[in-house]
């Protein structure tokens, strides 16, 4: 069974077959958003990922999505940014920025903080060095007086070791933590 909202590669290269996939997934989410609000969930999220063959993969899918699924969801969908994604350069260009995709406003539920490098779908710790800046992007999601969480994803190779990890998981807390609290002084 294919993904929700994922094409093959030879789906995502006919237009006809894109339009009938768009429309069996608006048809599709009925089902599973009826049954997490029969299950007690108030709402349903969806990460957009930064791969063409992907709905939403770009601000304008995820604005389309929103409105096709006023009507059909049970409950309200909202999207889950990741830093990785949203800032991948290679597909999205100019656009890999965070800003555009504040637009959504309430469509927007949360952010996956990571660090990563614009160049690939990195989902890394702060023990690296890249180009997220946790200041400056808890300053973006409350600029317009919006409340939107900011939950740490780090993704490690499945061969580094357990130990590994949990410092760089550690470590990555401590540093958010420190910008975080560092942001908030700043503004008292």
């Amino acid at each position: 069974m294919p993904a929700i909202g994922g094409l093959g590669v030879t789906q995502a290269a006919e237009p006809e077959q894109v339009d009938r996939r768009y429309d069996e997934l608006i048809r599709d989410l009925g089902n599973p958003t009826a049954y997490a609000k029969r299950a007690g969930l108030k709402e349903r999220f969806i990460e957009p990922t930064p791969l063409r063959r992907d709905v939403p993969w770009n601000v304008a899918d995820a604005q389309k999505l929103l409105e096709d699924l006023k009507d059909v969801a049970a409950l309200p969908v909202r999207y889950a940014l990741g830093l990785g994604h949203v800032l991948y350069s290679p597909l999205c260009g100019e656009g890999a920025r965070l800003e555009p995709w504040l637009a959504l406003a309430q469509g927007v539920a949360l952010v996956h903080l990571q660090q990563t490098d614009g160049l690939s779908d990195s989902h890394w710790g702060f023990t690296r060095s890249g180009m997220v800046e946790v200041r400056a992007v808890a300053k973006q999601l409350v600029q317009d007086g919006t409340d939107i969480p900011l939950i740490l994803e780090v993704f490690h190779p499945f061969e580094q070791g357990d130990k590994t990890v949990e410092q760089d998981v550690i470590e990555s807390v401590q540093r958010c933590r420190a910008a975080l609290e560092l942001k908030n002084q700043q503004e008292a």
